[in-house]
């Protein structure tokens, strides 16, 4: 256990494994929970944990505000302009934190310190069940994963696990284009005759639900009810956290998604996810090269 009442000279609390000083021992506290990994700050919403109640007050706000700024390049939203530039960057060449040891620059300030450690051979983040250290957080969460035997990433074509992104890429190479394109043409088999009628219609034409309004046809019964609300203004579906309405079940998932931040289709080559099946497409023909 750590010896949270340091002081130096300026009457400040101060880390023992990074020296960093606070001013007050709860905020010492909650800092040491960066280093052992520990999260006790559980959202009540989402059960995310964080290591810092600040993170959980940050994190609070992204179920309550609408994220209006969107990437033009690869479509994720921002509720703040700040964290929106600092995107943008990552999709540009500029890298304007430079190391103050080497000629290396950075294009964020968390990569610049990341880095900086290989020079000054600090490693703030330790294991509390081996203590073994590590410089990034990341790097500590991942070997955490060996002691508690938790394997979060999933091969979507042979269904092996992994318990670190590094092995699930190389183990995803392994797999040729042919392999990946076969399984995703079998998951969009369809499981029921009638979905399959359904599906015929698109390449007879058939549109056997008419609207008796404006006479426009509908290939799904499904599609001719949602399209109706439009003519009467009727929208059923409410979202419970900034009120919005909404005619279709569809959109309403998607917009629910914005406040959750859940991105369910994951792309079988290289896993990266998505709030919407259209952009996994997407990517795989402007990524992988992948044509339809």
């Amino acid at each position: 256990m750590f010896h949270e009442h340091t002081h130096n000279d300026s009457n400040c609390f101060e880390c023992q494994v990074c020296g960093r000083p606070f001013q007050n021992s709860s905020n010492l506290k909650d800092h040491y929970n960066v280093h052992t990994d520990e999260r006790p700050y559980k959202c009540e919403l989402c059960a995310k944990a964080f290591t810092q109640s600040s993170s959980l007050l940050t994190h609070k706000r992204t179920h309550v505000l609408v994220k209006t700024y969107k990437c033009d390049i690869c479509g994720k939203l921002f509720k703040d302009a700040s964290n929106f530039l600092k995107h943008k960057r990552l999709h540009s060449q500029q890298k304007p934190y430079g190391c103050s040891y080497c000629e290396k620059a950075f294009k964020r300030t968390s990569d610049l310190k990341d880095h900086e450690r290989v020079h000054t051979g600090e490693r703030p983040y330790r294991c509390r069940i081996c203590g073994k250290c590590f410089t990034q957080s990341s790097v500590l969460t991942g070997h955490m994963r060996i002691h508690t035997g938790e394997k979060p990433f999933h091969c979507n074509v042979c269904g092996k696990t992994f318990n670190n992104s590094s092995n699930f890429k190389k183990h995803q190479r392994t797999h040729s284009v042919q392999d990946i394109i076969a399984k995703v043409k079998m998951e969009e088999r369809f499981k029921r005759a009638t979905d399959l009628k359904e599906h015929l219609r698109v390449h007879t034409g058939e549109r056997p639900f008419v609207c008796q309004v404006c006479g426009k046809g509908f290939t799904q019964s499904s599609a001719l009810s949602s399209h109706q609300r439009i003519h009467t203004g009727e929208k059923p579906f409410q979202c419970d956290v900034c009120y919005k309405r909404f005619n279709n079940s569809s959109n309403f998932s998607k917009h629910k998604r914005v406040h959750t931040g859940e991105r369910p289709h994951n792309c079988p080559l290289c896993g990266k996810s998505f709030q919407e099946k259209r952009r996994v497409k997407r990517h795989l023909k402007a990524v992988h090269h992948i044509l339809d």
